[in-house]
């Protein structure tokens, strides 16, 4: 039997019970087949200060990538104009690659720095699930972190968390969770995002691989890295928005289930 302090969930539907119970009262099955080994769980807490703080993040971090961009097109005119066979300032030339090389750095930290502050926001979301009470997780809250880091896997992997992630804290309170809709608008962000990564990962490789000087490749290069950084700035309201909504579920539920400890 489980004490009365430690409710057990029904893996059937999500419902909970008190100790002593012998079925779910929601969907009437046998408490043997369905209940979950109870645990303590942790303590809910409200993510308001760390989605303020990936706000601020996405934004400088869209900031810093059209600064980029405008680097990047700076650069492809001043290479459109020495093909066309139009004089061309020399001393131009340099200070053009040294905007672009300072903004680009700039671009980088302002990526890395966001990506530390949406990584640390998932992992608390994910553990507010097991404050909740969610049941048949397949993602614990570090593998949802991880498999951003895994090559090829995060590709689709990481996909598959965050749409956990959003079903179980903006699914119903009572019943089967896996039945929200995951909107389809959350795919088109994850596919922008893989466009700007492999975008500027095959600029970087351009850019920095043994190839002297040749024009062609270059254009190329510069014109994937202008694409990567347009995708990042559209990237980040989705983002947005996606943390947005499940902050907002997660304080719904929080307010709706028995049983939540709150900080």
């Amino acid at each position: 039997m489980y004490r009365a302090d430690e409710p057990a969930f029904c893996r059937s539907c999500g419902s909970a019970w008190t100790a002593g119970s012998r079925a779910c009262a929601s969907c009437g099955e046998p408490l043997e087949a369905v209940a979950e080994t109870a645990t303590p769980r942790p303590t809910f807490r409200d993510q308001s200060p760390r989605v303020r703080r990936v706000g601020i993040a996405l934004t400088v971090s869209a900031i810093a990538a059209a600064a980029a961009a405008w680097t990047d097109y700076d650069q492809l005119d001043f290479i459109d104009r020495a093909l066309s066979g139009a004089p061309i300032d020399l001393e131009a030339g340099t200070a053009s690659d040294n905007r672009f090389f300072a903004l680009g750095a700039v671009n980088l930290l302002a990526f890395g720095a966001c990506a530390a502050f949406f990584l640390s926001w998932l992992f608390e979301a994910g553990r507010n699930l097991r404050a909740l009470g969610r049941q048949g997780l397949r993602f614990a809250e570090e593998k949802r972190v991880l498999w951003f880091f895994i090559p090829v896997a995060h590709l689709v992997m990481p996909l598959l968390g965050l749409r956990e992630l959003y079903k179980a804290s903006c699914g119903p309170a009572q019943g089967d969770w896996r039945t929200q809709a995951f909107p389809a608008i959350f795919g088109v962000w994850w596919l922008v995002w893989l466009i700007s990564n492999l975008s500027g990962d095959v600029a970087a490789w351009y850019f920095f691989g043994d190839r002297g000087f040749e024009l062609d490749p270059l254009v190329f290069a510069q014109r994937l890295d202008l694409l990567g950084n347009l995708t990042r700035i559209a990237a980040a309201p989705l983002a947005f928005l996606f943390v947005r909504q499940v902050h907002a579920g997660q304080l719904r539920l929080a307010a709706q289930l028995p049983g939540v400890k709150r900080a």
